[in-house]
C-alpha cells in the first residue's frame, strides 16, 4: 500500500480521471493548496483507496465532488475547503464512501448556488452539514454556518448551462439575491 500526499498543488484544475489508474493507495491527502477548479469526473478511474482527504485547500470553482461507491474508497474527509464557485447544478456533492464520508468545516457561496449545494446527495444525507458548514460570500455571511441562510427566500439560480449557452463554462458571479433570514 502507497501513501500519496503532494505538498502543494498550483494547479488550474483537476481535470477529468486526474487519479485515473491510480490502485491500493492507503492514503490521498490533498492539502493546503490552491486547486483551481475540481471537474466533473475529477475523482472517477481509482480503486481500492483507504482515504481521500481533501483538506485547507482553496478551490476557484467546483463542477462536482464525486466518489463512486464502484472506486472502492473507505472514507472521505472534506475538511476546511473554501469553495468560491459552483458551476454545475446537479450533484455537486456526491460520496460514496464505504465507511464513512465526513464533509465540515467548509465555506461556500451562500448565494442562489447554495441550494445546488444542499440539495446535492451528500449534503442531504448528513443531518448536521448545514450547521457545521459555512458561507464563504457575500461578505455580510462570511463565517457564519450556511444554516443561517433562508432557503425558502433565497432566489434560485438559473441552471447554469442556461447562463452560459452552447459555450464553455465561465466562472458564475456571486452577485444574485441572498436572504439573510431573521437579522433582529
Amino acid at each position: 500500500m502507497l501513501l500519496l500526499k503532494p505538498y502543494v498543488f498550483f494547479i488550474h484544475s483537476f481535470a477529468f480521471f486526474f487519479f485515473r489508474g491510480l490502485k491500493n493507495v492507503t492514503q490521498i491527502s490533498i492539502q493546503e493548496s490552491d486547486l483551481g477548479i475540481l471537474r466533473r469526473l475529477a475523482f472517477n478511474g481509482f480503486s481500492n483507496i483507504g482515504e481521500l482527504r481533501i483538506i485547507n485547500n482553496k478551490v476557484d470553482a467546483i463542477e462536482s465532488l464525486t466518489v463512486e461507491e464502484e472506486s472502492n474508497v473507505d472514507g472521505v474527509i472534506v475538511k476546511g475547503n473554501h469553495f468560491l464557485n459552483i458551476k454545475e447544478s446537479e450533484d455537486v456533492l456526491k460520496i460514496r464512501a464505504n465507511e464513512r464520508t465526513v464533509i465540515v468545516e467548509n465555506f461556500f457561496p451562500c448565494n442562489c448556488q447554495l441550494h445546488w449545494i444542499v440539495s446535492s446527495p451528500s449534503a442531504k444525507t448528513a443531518p448536521l452539514f448545514n450547521l457545521h458548514n459555512y458561507c464563504v460570500s457575500p461578505y455580510a455571511l462570511h463565517g457564519q454556518s450556511i444554516d443561517v441562510v433562508n432557503l425558502t427566500t433565497l432566489e434560485m439560480c438559473p441552471n447554469p448551462l442556461e447562463l452560459q449557452g452552447a459555450g464553455p463554462l465561465k466562472t458564475m458571479t456571486s452577485g444574485y439575491p441572498v436572504s439573510y433570514g431573521d437579522q433582529n
